[in-house]
C-alpha cells in the first residue's frame, strides 16, 4: 500500500489496530496518521451534515431545515499561562498562549464519529471525538464534541480551554448573540429571522463567554485573555466560550461541547437542550442503532476489501439521508444542497431496498408527489421551498428509472399496499414515456441544447456537450421500466395493462433492434441524434441496456468483453471513455468525459456478473480499494465513497462522501454477486460465486417482510447452501428454523461466522477471508444445554470431506478455536444425542 498506511479493524476482535484501543461495538473502522489529509470525515444525521477539516477541526455545518450552512467552523484551542511574555507589558492581566501539537497523531473513522488522538506540549494527551446522534436517540439538531485531556508529566497543568465557532454560516450577516443562564448555551440568531437560532455551551458549564466580530482570534498564537461575558456584538459573529481546567498529574478531564442549530427558536431550544445534555446515552443508542440497521445485509467473502465495502457502503447510506421539510431523501450535493435528483434517489432507493426499505418507500413517495401534471417526473425537487426543475427536457433517464425503483421496492418487499397507492402515478407515467416513441418506436428526447438542457442521460453535466434523440441508454431504462409496470400491473389487479405493457416492452425492444444496434462492430450506437446522425462512439454507457435486459445474450456478452478492455480499466476502475475517444478529457467535466466513477464500476460489476465472475469481482474491489488505499494522495477519506476520480492519476475531483455510489455497491453485491432477486414468494438465490472461492455468505437480507441470512459453501465442486428464511435455488440447500449468528462471536477479524438452529440440530459455518491459515477463537453464549450431549461433525474444505469427532457435552462449548485454511471454511454440525 502506497502512501500513508491505513489501519483497518473491527470493533470487539482481538486485533491490534494503530493506537492500541478496541471498541466494543462491533463494528469496523479505519486508523491512519494525521498528516496529510485535505479535510477530514463527513457525518450526517436527519437534521444536520458536518464536515471536518483536515486538522481535526469541525469545517461546516449544514441545515437541513433551511438548506444552508449555519456554522462555518468550530475550533477547540487549548491555551496555557504564559508567565509574563516579555512582548507583553508586565502591568497587563494573565495571558494564556496556544499549546502546539507535539508530533504526530492519528485519525480513527469510525461509523459514528471521527476521533483524534495526539499530544500537546507539557505531554498532555488529547481525545477529540466528533459525531452526530442518529435515528434511535431522535436525530437531534447538534453535533457534540468530545475532548479528553489526560496529564502524563509529573506537573500539574493549568489550561484554559477556548471554543470558537463561526456562527453565521451562509445566512445574512446580522446575527446577534446572548447567554441563556439557564440552560448554559450561548445562542446567536438572524435578527432578519429570529427563529434561526445556533446554539453552542460545554455540559460541564463554561466560565465566560462572548460574541466578537474579531475572527482572528482563534488563528492567534498567544495572547489570548478571559472573555468579557459581552453578547452585544451584531453583524458577522465569532461565538467564543472559555473553560479553565486542572490537570492533575496521572489523570485526565473530560470537556463535552454541543453546537446545533433549530429553526424553530426558542419554542425548540429548551428540549434540545434537555434531550442533548444525556450525551451517554444518546452515544450509546446512536452506536447500537446504527450497529443494528448496518447489521442488514451484511456480505462475507473471501476477499477483505469487498466485505469493507459493503460494510461502509450501508453506514455512508445511512449518513446521507436526511428529513428536510419537503420531504425525506437525500441532497445530490450533501452538506451544500438541498436537491433531491430522481436518477440518483432511484438507484439509491434499489440499494435501500436491501438496508432500509421502509426508508425507501418514504423517500420514493415524497418524490413522485412532485411528477408532472402530464406524468414525467422531475429532474429534481428542492426538499426546503418545494420547487421543481424538467431543463425543458421532454424526457430523460428519470421518469423510466423511478417507474424500475418503484417497481424493484414492490418486488423486494412485497408491499401490495404501497403498489395499489402509488398505481396511478405508475401509470401516468409509463402513459408519458409511450407518448414520447417516434415513428420508429424508439423513445426519443427532442432536446437541442447543451449541458444540463440538452444531455438526456446520467452524463448530464458535459459543458457544450448534446446527448438527445433516440439514446441506447433512456430505450433500455425505458424497456426495464415497462417491464416494472407490467408487474405493478398485476400486483395491483390490472391485468389488460400488465399484457399491455408487456407487449409495448417488446415493440421498443425489436425497435431498439433494428435501430441502435451498430453492425460494423456489433454494440450499440450511443444515440441518434435529432438530425438522423447515429453516433458510434463507444462509452460506459454501453452497460445499461445489459442491466436492463435490452440486449440479448449475446449482445450484452460482446458489450461486458468489450468494456473489460485496457483502454476503459484502470487499477481503480472503469473509465467513462475509453482512453483512446477524441473526446477523452479524464480529469475535467466531472469526470465523464474519461474519470472514473466508482459507481460506474458497480453498475458493471453487476452487469458482468452473468459473464465475467472475475471481472465482476475485480470490479467490486478495485473500485473500492481507490478510498483506502493512500487517501492523502488520491484525496480520500478511508470509508467515505467519493464520486469521481481523474482516468490517469486517479486521484479524487468529487465529493469525498458521494450520496449516489454507496447504495450501487450494495446493489451490486446483493444482486449481482449473490444473485438474489425478489419474487411473490421471497427470493430466489442463483449466485455468481467465482470459481476460485469455495464460500460466502449474506446475513439478515431484508425481503418480503422477514430476515433471510445464507451461507453459500463449495463441497466437491457442488454449490451447497445453509438457508434460514424464504429463499430459493436450484442448488442443494439446507433450511433452518433460526439464524443465531449473534449468539457467537468470532475473534478473528478474518473468521466469518454464520450460525443456524432447528430442532435438535445446530450449524455453525465459518470462513476464512485471510490469505494465511488462521486459528481462529469463537465465544459462545447460551447456545447449548450444559447437561445435553451432542455429536459432531466437522467438514473442512481444505480435506473436502466430513468428519465425525467425539461427542461434546453442553457445558464444554461456552468457546471453541476453529482451524481455517486460507480462504477455506468450515462445517460444524452439532446434534444433540436423544
Amino acid at each position: 500500500m502506497s502512501g500513508y498506511p491505513v489501519t483497518y479493524g473491527k470493533a470487539g476482535a482481538d486485533a491490534s489496530v494503530q493506537a492500541g484501543r478496541m471498541h466494543q461495538d462491533g463494528m469496523q473502522f479505519y486508523v491512519m496518521p494525521d498528516r496529510g489529509l485535505s479535510s477530514g470525515a463527513s457525518y450526517g444525521n436527519s437534521r444536520l451534515w458536518v464536515a471536518t477539516k483536515g486538522n481535526g477541526d469541525i469545517g461546516s455545518i449544514f441545515s437541513n431545515d433551511i438548506g444552508r450552512h449555519v456554522v462555518s467552523a468550530v475550533s477547540i484551542v487549548p491555551t496555557v499561562l504564559s508567565y509574563r511574555n516579555v512582548e507583553y507589558a508586565l502591568g497587563k492581566a494573565d495571558v494564556y498562549s496556544r499549546l502546539r501539537q507535539d508530533g504526530d497523531g492519528s485519525f480513527t473513522f469510525h461509523p459514528v464519529y471521527q476521533q483524534h488522538n495526539f499530544r500537546l506540549l507539557l505531554d498532555l494527551h488529547v481525545r477529540d471525538r466528533i459525531w452526530l446522534p442518529l435515528e434511535a436517540c431522535g436525530d437531534l439538531p447538534v453535533c457534540y464534541r468530545e475532548i479528553y485531556i489526560a496529564n502524563h508529566s509529573s506537573q500539574t497543568a493549568e489550561l484554559r480551554i477556548f471554543a470558537y465557532s463561526q456562527i453565521r454560516g451562509e445566512t445574512e450577516p446580522d446575527m446577534q448573540g446572548y447567554y441563556d443562564e439557564n440552560l448554559g448555551l450561548l445562542c446567536c440568531f438572524n435578527r432578519s429571522n429570529p427563529d434561526n437560532i445556533r446554539f453552542t455551551g460545554f455540559l460541564e458549564r463554561a466560565d465566560a463567554w462572548e460574541t466578537t466580530s474579531d475572527m482572528g482570534r482563534p488563528g492567534a498564537l498567544i495572547g489570548f485573555g478571559g472573555l468579557s461575558g459581552h453578547t452585544t456584538s451584531c453583524g458577522n459573529l465569532l461565538a467564543a466560550l472559555q473553560k479553565d481546567i486542572v490537570v492533575a498529574p496521572g489523570s485526565g478531564v473530560s470537556l463535552h461541547l454541543i453546537i446545533g442549530f433549530t429553526s424553530r427558536g426558542d419554542r425548540d431550544l429548551k428540549g434540545i437542550a434537555e434531550r442533548s445534555a444525556d450525551l451517554q446515552n444518546n452515544f450509546s443508542a446512536s452506536v447500537s442503532g446504527l450497529a443494528e440497521v448496518a447489521g442488514h445485509g451484511v456480505a462475507h467473502t473471501p476477499d477483505r476489501v469487498i466485505n469493507q465495502g459493503n460494510f461502509w457502503c450501508k453506514v455512508n447510506m445511512l449518513r446521507v439521508t436526511g428529513d428536510y421539510p419537503r420531504g425525506v431523501g437525500f441532497s445530490n450535493d450533501p452538506g451544500r444542497s438541498a436537491k433531491v435528483v430522481g436518477r440518483d434517489l432511484a438507484w439509491f432507493t434499489m440499494g435501500c431496498d436491501w438496508l432500509k426499505p421502509e426508508r425507501s418507500r418514504r423517500i420514493l413517495e415524497d418524490f413522485i408527489s412532485y411528477q408532472y401534471e402530464d406524468g414525467k417526473m422531475p429532474e429534481y425537487y428542492d426538499a426546503v421551498d418545494g420547487s421543481r426543475e424538467d431543463y425543458g427536457l421532454n424526457i430523460n433517464d428519470v421518469t423510466p428509472l423511478v417507474v424500475v425503483a418503484l417497481g424493484h421496492h414492490i418486488l423486494a418487499t412485497g408491499d401490495t399496499a404501497f403498489a395499489c397507492r402509488v398505481y396511478p402515478r405508475v401509470k401516468a407515467a409509463v402513459d408519458y414515456i409511450l407518448s414520447q416513441t417516434d415513428d420508429r418506436g424508439l423513445v426519443f428526447c427532442s432536446a437541442e441544447g447543451s449541458d444540463v438542457w440538452g444531455i438526456c442521460g446520467w452524463r448530464n453535466i458535459i459543458p457544450g456537450y448534446t446527448l438527445s434523440g433516440a439514446v441506447t441508454e433512456i430505450n433500455a431504462e425505458c424497456y426495464g421500466a415497462l417491464q416494472a409496470a407490467a408487474f405493478m400491473a398485476e400486483t395491483a389487479g390490472k391485468q389488460q395493462e400488465a399484457e399491455d405493457w408487456r407487449e409495448y416492452a417488446l415493440k421498443l425492444k425489436e425497435a431498439a433492434g433494428r435501430h441502435l444496434i451498430n453492425k460494423d462492430n456489433g454494440l450499440y450506437y450511443l444515440n441518434i441524434d435529432t438530425m438522423g446522425h447515429a453516433n458510434a462512439d463507444v462509452t460506459c454507457d454501453e452497460v445499461f441496456p445489459v442491466i436492463f435486459g435490452l440486449a440479448s445474450e449475446e449482445m450484452a456478452f460482446n458489450i461486458i468483453s468489450r468494456l473489460d478492455k485496457y483502454d476503459f480499466w484502470t487499477e481503480g476502475g472503469l473509465r467513462t471513455l475509453s482512453r483512446f475517444s477524441p473526446d477523452y478529457r479524464p480529469g475535467v467535466n466531472a469526470g465523464l468525459t474519461g474519470g472514473v466513477w466508482p459507481g460506474l464500476s458497480f453498475w458493471y460489476a453487476f452487469a458482468a456478473s452473468r459473464f465475467q465472475k472475475e471481472s465482476m469481482v475485480r470490479a467490486l474491489r478495485n473500485s473500492y480499494s481507490l478510498y483506502i488505499d493512500n487517501p492523502c494522495g488520491r484525496n480520500t477519506i478511508p470509508g467515505q465513497f467519493s464520486e469521481w476520480f481523474d482516468g490517469e492519476n486517479l486521484i479524487n475531483h468529487g465529493m469525498r462522501l458521494s450520496p449516489w455510489e454507496p447504495p450501487r455497491y450494495l446493489w451490486a453485491v446483493v444482486e449481482g454477486l449473490f444473485g438474489i432477486e425478489g419474487t411473490v414468494d421471497g427470493c430466489r438465490l442463483d449466485p455468481m460465486m467465482p470459481d476460485d472461492w469455495r464460500w460466502m455468505s449474506i446475513h439478515r437480507l431484508p425481503v418480503r417482510g422477514e430476515l433471510v441470512t445464507v451461507f453459500m459453501s463449495r463441497i466437491a465442486g457442488e454449490l451447497y447452501f445453509h438457508i434460514r428464511g424464504k429463499a430459493e435455488s436450484d442448488y442443494n440447500s439446507e433450511t433452518y428454523d433460526e439464524d443465531i449468528s449473534s449468539l457467537f462471536q468470532p475473534l478473528d477479524i478474518d473468521a466469518h461466522l454464520t450460525a443456524f438452529r432447528r430442532t435438535g440440530e445446530i450449524s455453525v459455518c465459518i470462513g476464512s477471508s485471510s490469505a494465511e491459515g488462521i486459528m481462529a477463537p469463537v465465544r459462545i453464549s447460551g447456545v447449548f444445554a450444559a447437561e445435553t450431549i451432542y455429536d459432531l461433525s466437522i467438514y473442512d474444505s481444505r480435506m473436502g470431506e466430513w468428519v465425525d469427532t467425539a461427542p461434546r457435552r453442553g457445558e464444554e462449548l461456552d468457546r471453541l478455536t476453529v482451524e481455517l485454511e486460507p480462504h477455506g471454511f468450515r462445517l460444524l454440525q452439532f446434534r444433540a444425542q436423544l
